[in-house]
């Protein structure tokens, strides 16, 4: 949704739904667990898991849509399960709302977190 007036705009979206109804198919190419806790102080956890061998990059953005971390970029992961922690200080994150985008072949998800 986007409320504005033509030159500042603001952007609201409900993400986490999205990843439920994924890993609900069958055939899905991976599953999706959210970040865990949310919001966070210090460190979360984001867990997912590959049905097969693919490609995959996950990267921070900011509100306002701009790269602050890239976590990991076109990495060659095999089948199974991976979990991943954010730790807010490593990746020089202040408190406020950001959103991680998983991309890879047949994967393009996005989720958000917020650091207090």
């Amino acid at each position: 949704t986007a409320i504005g007036n033509g030159r500042t705009m603001i952007y609201t979206a409900i993400m986490d739904p999205l990843f439920t109804e994924i890993k609900n198919q069958p055939n899905a190419p991976f599953s999706y667990e959210t970040t865990y806790p949310n919001p966070f102080s210090t460190t979360a956890v984001m867990s997912f898991e590959l049905e097969k061998q693919t490609s995959v990059s996950l990267n921070i953005y900011d509100s306002f849509g701009k790269i602050v971390y890239s976590v990991f970029d076109n990495k060659t992961m095999r089948p199974g399960e991976y979990t991943q922690t954010f730790d807010r200080y490593k990746m020089n994150l202040k408190p406020g709302l950001y959103f991680y985008k998983l991309t890879g072949e047949e994967i393009d998800r996005t989720g958000k977190f917020i650091i207090n």
